[in-house]
């Protein structure tokens, strides 16, 4: 039943997950628990923060940003992912370090490795996904908690904002022609990012035309990083 209202379309699942009870441990877990669950990540996470931005000064041309994730998402995760409860939802804390280009990996990752406890490391840089996505993940242990952080550089950071709005929580998830220039936007930069030459891809004129406004948006950009 869960899984059938999942796929439903609408504000209908949206209101529906808040009354969902979350199992955790044979348990039902209230609106009220999860936020204060989610509360606990807040000190450990700015603690991560904090490191991060004195190891990766913005004058260096870094950018960390950490966001506790929200109620909603929370909810819609377990049931999407089918977890068993809320302790399994490992990004309830995230940062994301961004960075000009892939030049600068080896040494974050060295600098991440040694300065943090880290729990689990996954490379997303190479992966052969549909979607494009292109990123490191790390899970970091801090005071008992979990924070996960992910290493993008500011190219990856554009095409992630393009995904996310018109395709992993928009309206052309099942778009085949939206997917595939993402696809393709996501292997120029990439190739850009490691510092080689590359076209960006030109815009299919049949794409959706608000799709194609945030994409004429997002190419200056694209194209200023490395500037």
């Amino acid at each position: 039943m869960v899984k059938k209202a999942y796929r439903a379309t609408g504000g209908f699942i949206l209101l529906l997950l808040l009354f969902i009870p979350l199992p955790t441990a044979g348990q039902q877990v209230s609106v009220t628990d999860i936020e204060a669950y989610r509360l606990s990540f807040l000190p450990p996470m700015r603690a991560v923060e904090a490191e991060l931005r004195g190891l990766f000064p913005p004058e260096r041309r870094y950018e960390c940003k950490c966001r506790l994730k929200k109620i909603q998402s929370i909810q819609e995760k377990i049931v999407r992912k089918r977890l068993a409860g809320i302790e399994d939802v490992t990004d309830i804390a995230g940062c994301r370090l961004s960075f000009p280009d892939l030049s600068r990996i080896p040494k974050v990752e060295n600098t991440i490795q040694r300065r943090f406890r880290v729990v689990e490391r996954e490379n997303h840089l190479e992966d052969k996904r549909d979607s494009g996505y292109r990123a490191v993940h790390y899970l970091i242990e801090k005071n008992g908690k979990i924070v996960e952080l992910q290493l993008r550089t500011f190219r990856q950071n554009i095409w992630g904002r393009l995904s996310h709005q018109w395709v992993y929580k928009g309206p052309y998830s099942k778009n085949k022609g939206v997917k595939r220039y993402l696809l393709n936007l996501s292997r120029a930069i990439y190739t850009l990012d490691l510092g080689e030459d590359a076209t960006l891809p030109e815009l299919p004129s049949d794409l959706p035309s608000d799709f194609h406004t945030a994409v004429d948006q997002s190419l200056p950009q694209l194209r200023a990083v490395g500037k």
